[in-house]
């Protein structure tokens, strides 16, 4: 007795498998199972075998910068990249990308610095920022001191009490310094920026003298005392006129929010 190989003699597997790559499986009978596609794999479904797609990451992602994560169906799906600085957080269950929420991170509003020649500083953002962060590091072009007015406002709103228990009222600035001698300074002043409440500010001054090396020294508390509006934009100005003055090179006025 002898055996060809052919496990579906005369009238068996030819009558059933018609194409290159089929195969025979049972149902309630032999049949035919047809070739699959191109990357298709063998499983069983339905208590058959059946060739079904797989999602694989190079048929899901599109695009550089997109996520593979599990959907609620379950299956592999696509997750499209975000914005720029965008976070990738969890809405529903699932994850999406977003701006990022506040969350006592400062964002930076304003960066100036002055190149070449002299020039005012004068600068402006869009947003509502309840709590400002100013560094100022320069010198006006003249000897005139330095102030600060917040919305073009240089009327007679700012008030003031220095370290040594000095009070001004009826400024038309928020001083920076009120120090005759020095050139360039380094301010950093700290706002509470509430619409509806008096806006409170620290200021601490460092001044050198270029010439003599001598450091001064300048903190006040001061209030612009406006209840109506939120500061969003900042001057630099003379600070008894409360007018725009000009800055050297290299002045740098950087604006930080929450």
């Amino acid at each position: 007795m002898s055996f060809s190989g052919d496990l579906y003699p005369t009238a068996g597997a030819t009558s059933v498998m018609t194409t290159k790559g089929d195969m025979v499986d049972y149902n309630t009978a032999r049949q035919r199972l047809a070739i699959g596609s191109t990357n298709q794999i063998l499983q069983v479904k339905s208590a058959l075998p059946s060739w079904e797609t797989v999602d694989l990451a190079d048929t899901v992602l599109t695009t550089a910068g997109d996520v593979l994560y599990e959907n609620a169906t379950p299956e592999l799906a696509r997750l499209p990249k975000g914005s720029d600085a965008d976070v990738l957080t969890l809405a529903s269950g699932l994850p999406s990308w977003s701006a990022p929420a506040g969350g006592g991170i400062y964002t930076e509003l304003v960066n100036e610095k002055i190149v070449g020649a002299s020039a005012n500083i004068d600068e402006s953002w869009v947003g509502t920022y309840n709590i400002l962060k100013i560094f100022f590091y320069g010198a006006p072009s003249s000897s005139n001191k330095t102030g600060i007015t917040f919305n073009s406002d240089g009327s007679t709103n700012y008030t003031a009490q220095d370290f040594d228990g000095n009070v001004f009222s009826g400024e038309k600035s928020a001083y920076l310094n009120d120090l005759s001698t020095g050139d360039f300074q380094y301010s950093v002043v700290d706002v509470y920026n509430i619409a509806d409440k008096v806006k409170q500010t620290h200021v601490n001054t460092t001044i050198m003298n270029t010439v003599t090396s001598a450091i001064y020294k300048y903190e006040a508390w001061q209030a612009w005392e406006n209840t109506a509006d939120l500061i969003n934009s900042v001057q630099l100005v003379e600070k008894s006129a409360g007018t725009l003055q000009t800055y050297l090179a290299d002045s740098n006025l950087i604006i930080l929010g929450i």
